[in-house]
């Protein structure tokens, strides 16, 4: 087992998982299924294709969580740079920047 199982939530909106998978999912075209789902229902909860893995993609798939299900405790992603991005040789995380979803999370 790559991963250690951990017990799922146990309240809908305490966690969403979100990441991106490359696909020929039409005929002949790749594309990147940007996907959230909710840990505890395994509900999902936003979905939106795009060319490729992009902020601009899980903008709408917060979007769609936002409008359809409120704002959720804690996202649980890949670590991306698209999320988080940590500088080098920092000791503290108020040294780090933003990234433009980190951002729009925080204000």
């Amino acid at each position: 087992m790559a991963h250690p199982r951990r017990p799922r939530c146990k309240y809908m909106g305490e966690m969403i998982q979100m990441d991106a998978s490359q696909f020929y999912w039409i005929e002949d075209q790749q594309w990147y299924l940007h996907l959230a789902i909710d840990d505890a229902t395994n509900t999902v909860v936003g979905a939106y294709f795009d060319y490729q893995e992009t902020l601009n993609g899980y903008y709408q798939v917060f979007y769609q969580i936002l409008t359809h299900y409120g704002i959720p405790a804690m996202f649980y992603t890949d670590k991306r740079t698209v999320f988080e991005y940590k500088r080098k040789n920092t000791l503290f995380d108020d040294e780090d920047t933003y990234t433009q979803f980190s951002y729009a999370c925080h204000t």
